[in-house]
C-alpha cells in the first residue's frame, strides 16, 4: 500500500491503522447485520490483546490534519474523507509476527489461521446494516465462528477481520475477538495522554532507535526499554495547524537516563546551524530533561508533514 504526504515523502499511520482504513473504505463503498460490538466500552484499549510490541490511540478529529495528509492507492480522496468523517477515534496495537491467536475454525483460509499482526477498536458512526447485506451475498467475505463463540466477517483475499455495529468495529488480520492477556498501561502514558491528538508507547524500542540515530551519523546508543510519545495541538500558524510532541525514553537505571540527557545535550550543540529535516530539528529543539530513569524529549511546534515524518522514522531510517 502506496502512502505519500502532500509533499511527495513517504510516510505517516501505522500499518495497523491502514488495515482499519482499508476496512472502513470497503463499507464506504459498498453496504445480516454483524453482531454487536462495543470494543473500549470499559477503556481505550479494553478491547486489545496484551503482549503487543506497540499501541497508540488516536483522536480522528484533533490529528485530521495529519491524517489528511495520507493517501492510499487503494482508496480514493473522497473516500479517505469519508472514512475519516465516519471515526470519531480509535485504538490500536502491533503484535510480533507469530503472536496472538488463530483466528477461524480448521480448514479456513491460511490468513485466518495466522497469529495476529494488529488488532484495531474503532468508535464512530458506520453503515452496519448496509455494510452487513453487502458482506451476506459477496462470495469473499465469510462469517465465521470464534472459539470464544461470537462470529465475524472475514476475507481472505483482503486478509481482514472485522465486527461492526453502528458506533464500533473491530478489526484485525485474524479472530479479533479472543484475548489472551490485559493490556498493561506504561504509568506514563496517562500524563501524556492528556489532550493529545495522538499518543502511544512502543516496547524495547532500542534496535530502531539505533537504527535511526546510526542513520543520521548520530554517535549515540539508546539503552530503551519503553519509549512512550505523545502529539499535542499547539495553535496554528496562517492556514496551518500546528503540533509539538514529547517522547519519554525510560532506561534501567537513572545514570542511564543522565547519559543520554549529556549525549542529546551534545547532539544539540553539534546539530546547531545545521540544515536538518524539519522532524529532526523539531526534535533537538528543547534541551533534554531526565527524570529519574527516564529521558524526555519535548518537540518545539510542528507542522503536520513534519509530524508524519517524525513518526515514520522508524521506517524511514530503519529499511
Amino acid at each position: 500500500m502506496a502512502r505519500k504526504n502532500l509533499q511527495g515523502v513517504t510516510p505517516p499511520l501505522p500499518g495497523a491503522l491502514s488495515a482499519l482504513l482499508c476496512a472502513l473504505a470497503l463499507l464506504a463503498s459498498c453496504a445480516t447485520s454483524p453482531p454487536a460490538a462495543e470494543p473500549g466500552a470499559e477503556g481505550e484499549f479494553a478491547a486489545l490483546d496484551g503482549g503487543g510490541m506497540a499501541y497508540f490511540t488516536l483522536d480522528v478529529p484533533g490529528a485530521r490534519p495529519i491524517l489528511d495528509l495520507v493517501q492510499f492507492e487503494e482508496i480514493r480522496g473522497g473516500q479517505m474523507a469519508e472514512i475519516l468523517d465516519m471515526t470519531d477515534a480509535a485504538a490500536g496495537a502491533v503484535y510480533a509476527a507469530g503472536d496472538g491467536d488463530a483466528g477461524g475454525p480448521p480448514g479456513q483460509e491460511d490468513a485466518a489461521l495466522a497469529g495476529r499482526r494488529y488488532l484495531i477498536a474503532a468508535r464512530g458512526k458506520y453503515p452496519a446494516l448496509r455494510a452487513g447485506f453487502a458482506f451476506t451475498f459477496s462470495p469473499e467475505w465469510k462469517k465465521l465462528k470464534s472459539p470464544a463463540g461470537k462470529r465475524y466477517w472475514y476475507s481472505g483475499r483482503e486478509g481482514i477481520a472485522l465486527v461492526l455495529d453502528a458506533r464500533s468495529a473491530l478489526v484485525s488480520n485474524t479472530d479479533p475477538y479472543p484475548r489472551s492477556a490485559a493490556v498493561e498501561i506504561p504509568g506514563a502514558f496517562r500524563e501524556f495522554r492528556e489532550n493529545a491528538a495522538l499518543a502511544g508507547w512502543l516496547c524495547s524500542p532500542s534496535v530502531p532507535l539505533n537504527r535511526f540515530t546510526a542513520r543520521l551519523n548520530i554517535p549515540i546508543q539508546i539503552p530503551a526499554d519503553l519509549l512512550v510519545f505523545a502529539v499535542y495541538p499547539a495553535g496554528s500558524a496562517g492556514e496551518s495547524r500546528l503540533y509539538n510532541a514529547r517522547l519519554r525514553l525510560e532506561t534501567q537505571s537513572p545514570s542511564q537516563a543522565r547519559a543520554l540527557a549529556a549525549m542529546f545535550g551534545l547532539a544539540r550543540l553539534f546539530a546547531a546551524g545545521a540544515d536538518l529535516p524539519p522532524a529532526i530539528a523539531a526534535l533537538l529543539a528543547n534541551p533534554p530533561e531526565s527524570d529519574g530513569a527516564a529521558l524526555v524529549l519535548s518537540t518545539g511546534d510542528l507542522e503536520p508533514e513534519a509530524v508524519a515524518l517524525l513518526f515514520n522514522m522508524f521506517s524511514v531510517y530503519s529499511k
